[in-house]
């Protein structure tokens, strides 16, 4: 079940007692056990603002050069001040990518810039023929150029695009062997949870070997997008880099279904921990050393307790064998984040190199 039929299949209508509306409780599930992966867009935030700060770079020296070419532009101290302003923060949008900056650039450009630009665009023919050649380059809703973002944004899509059919592509193979829960958002890049037990199926006996099998198809499919995602990094407009983690449950927890938010949430104080980790793992440092733990053509695994790792070090040497990983695992304690410490992780590289056929079955 996806995360959108896993929903319908959950949700019926409230009941009714002598006219007033029976309020549901939510559902929980006890004794599930979760899977969590990330396929993250690298620097993303950072490439967002370098592709807003060129755009704007772009529009000011594109409005500036339109000033100086009008009629009007010789002898006219105010339209001379307005280049010097615009000169001024063109030099500031080189060295910072503060919002500050970046929200005080278009505000001058909308505000300021266009409506001077559009005043003597009017004033005759040869200036309106620079004015039009100056909006043609301009968004038509933002009012700004909006040139270098459009490539970084769709060069994102097509990763979280690429990354979200392959796994939609083959969670319908894996729900045969096993049915579960299975949902996943896109972001700057894309995440999945996977929920899976017996309390989740009426008509099929959970094994432990279901599980296993979920979790080695996990690491198989992460090795997959790792490689997909870098062969397509040529080919966008902005060459972006996927970084790619796997956080490790050992021990089952309940969840709960949520009518109100119409999604599933940790049941229980102590696996709320777990929900902190998903949303604060991505941007971990290895322990005393400035450096990420997720990388390029790599995947990360992390985790809390040694004996949760052991089972994925043997699926490590399993997808090693197949050349599908490379023999390069590293091991490495992690920086304390907020509310949770003593969390170590392990890292291996993929095999970009192999054939893009590669893959192992998803059959138990």
């Amino acid at each position: 079940m996806n995360g959108d039929s896993g929903k319908r299949q959950l949700l019926c209508c409230p009941e009714r007692n002598e006219g007033r509306i029976v309020e549901i409780e939510d559902i929980v599930f006890d004794n599930v056990y979760s899977l969590y992966g990330l396929s993250d867009i690298r620097n993303s935030s950072v490439h967002r603002s370098i592709s807003i700060n060129d755009d704007l770079i772009e529009n000011l020296e594109l409005a500036s050069e339109t000033i100086g070419r009008f009629s009007e532009s010789k002898g006219n101290l105010a339209l001379e001040q307005l280049r010097h302003q615009i000169n001024e923060k063109i030099k500031l949008l080189q060295v910072s990518i503060d919002s500050p900056d970046v929200a005080n650039a278009k505000w001058f450009v909308r505000e300021e810039l266009n409506p001077v630009l559009r005043h003597f665009g009017s004033l005759n023919d040869s200036n309106r023929k620079l004015y039009e050649e100056y909006i043609e380059r301009l968004d038509g809703n933002l009012g700004v150029i909006y040139r270098k973002r459009r490539q970084y944004e769709d060069s994102a899509a097509s990763i979280n695009n690429l990354i979200a059919s392959i796994l939609d592509a083959e969670q319908p193979k894996i729900q045969e062997v096993f049915p579960h829960y299975f949902e996943r958002f896109k972001t700057d890049g894309v995440d999945h949870t996977i929920y899976i037990g017996q309390s989740m199926v009426k008509d099929r006996k959970f094994e432990m070997l279901y599980l296993n099998n979920l979790r080695i198809w996990q690491l198989n499919i992460m090795c997959r997008i790792a490689r997909e995602t870098a062969l397509m990094k040529p080919e966008l407009p902005v060459p972006l880099d996927t970084a790619h983690l796997i956080l490790i449950q050992g021990s089952p927890l309940s969840i709960r279904f949520r009518y109100d938010e119409k999604k599933f949430d940790v049941d229980g104080t102590y696996n709320v921990r777990y929900e902190i980790l998903k949303k604060r793992i991505d941007k971990v440092q290895i322990k005393g050393v400035n450096e990420r733990l997720t990388q390029p053509a790599k995947i990360a695994l992390v985790y809390a307790a040694r004996e949760e790792i052991g089972e994925y070090l043997e699926y490590i040497k399993f997808l090693q064998s197949k050349e599908i990983l490379l023999k390069d695992l590293e091991e490495f304690e992690l920086e304390e984040l907020q509310g949770v410490s003593n969390l170590k992780a392990i890292r291996v590289g993929v095999n970009l190199n192999g054939e893009q056929s590669s893959h192992v079955s998803s059959e138990s």
